[in-house]
């Protein structure tokens, strides 16, 4: 029932979009999206990874064509919301830059209360990805170091902010939103500093000299604090779905958790293997913490069901295994 269910959709949104007024309905979009995410979970783990990608393709190409007129009404603005949520997971979770659209027509939205910082977040995890996608390709020049330095004035900038609203806002729903905000957050500062750190370490290469040790230690501790917490946090959230035998797809914030534990699982890695051929002692932390990542992805998809981070769990052991033998 369930596959007839899928190739009905399947077929009705591939008919919707011979036609210019197809692509424009509401239906088609949100159909697309619900596919996309059918596949993120399925349970043939191979296939499904191609097949999420082409429907991410899908998604984006309906968004892109609906127009940034669509952010201008109730509805519009919360189906481009989430598809945007679907592009961004791809970006990160596939290494691949999201398509510029995204953010201009994430800045055509008009700027509100409950919305509007996350709106702006949505954007710096856009610019967050693209950094992430150069990173990934070994591409470590010195104007990718000075994006990166840039962003996180930008980072820091939003963070003030939101200690702002926060303090001015009597409404919430007891700072889970917050708090996952807090971690999205942290995850985009985690990339920024790795990224820094990367094209340091490639430039002493070259110039056999460091200039700034003090800042690189400091750089390596506020990563390491960084991702310590943001395994606290995700650990709790665990705990909170399995105490409440929640399904794993119920739950809003544990869709996003994949992302930021393959994330952060694969600077440690990086992290890890540097530090393991410079002799610092700091590389067996590092290990630690890539355990501990690699053990809540695992509970992620057996306690819990979410099988997709059994996919990404298996995307990080080979790489794993691909940079101790030297491949990358």
């Amino acid at each position: 029932m369930a596959n007839e269910l899928y190739t009905t959709a399947l077929g009705a949104v591939r008919e919707a979009t011979l036609e210019p007024q197809g692509v424009r309905e509401d239906a088609t979009l949100v159909a697309s999206i619900l596919l996309a995410n059918i596949e993120r979970y399925s349970e043939c783990l191979a296939r499904s990874r191609t097949e999420w990608m082409i429907h991410v393709q899908g998604v984006s190409f309906l968004a892109e064509n609906r127009g940034v007129h669509q952010t201008r009404t109730k509805l519009g603005k919360a189906i481009f919301r989430k598809a945007r949520e679907v592009i961004i997971e791809n970006a990160f979770c596939n290494a691949v830059e999201a398509p510029s659209f995204v953010v201009l027509y994430s800045q055509a939205i008009r700027y509100d209360a409950h919305d509007g910082m996350d709106d702006q977040l949505a954007i710096l995890e856009i610019r967050a990805a693209s950094l992430f996608a150069r990173y990934c390709s070994g591409d470590l020049d010195q104007k990718l170091g000075s994006d990166a330095e840039t962003y996180q004035e930008d980072l820091i900038s939003w963070e003030l902010d939101l200690d702002r609203v926060e303090k001015q806002s009597e409404q919430g729903d007891g700072g889970r939103r917050e708090r996952w905000q807090r971690i999205r957050c942290q995850t985009c500062m985690i990339i920024c500093l790795r990224v820094q750190a990367a094209t340091y370490d490639s430039r002493w290469h070259r110039e056999t000299l460091y200039t700034n040790q003090a800042r690189k230690q400091s750089e390596v501790a506020g990563r390491e604090r960084l991702t310590a917490e943001i395994l606290r946090n995700s650990g709790a959230e665990i705990r909170m779905l399995n105490a409440a035998r929640q399904e794993v797809y119920r739950s809003p914030s544990s869709l996003t958790l994949t992302r930021h534990l393959y994330v952060i699982g694969v600077c440690l890695i990086d992290e890890s293997r540097q530090a393991r051929l410079a002799g610092r002692m700091c590389a067996a932390y590092f290990h630690e913490q890539m355990v501990s990542v690699m053990a809540l992805l695992r509970h992620l998809g057996q306690a819990n069901g979410d099988l997709y981070s059994l996919h990404i769990l298996q995307a990080l052991q080979l790489r794993q295994r691909r940079i101790s033998s030297g491949i990358h």
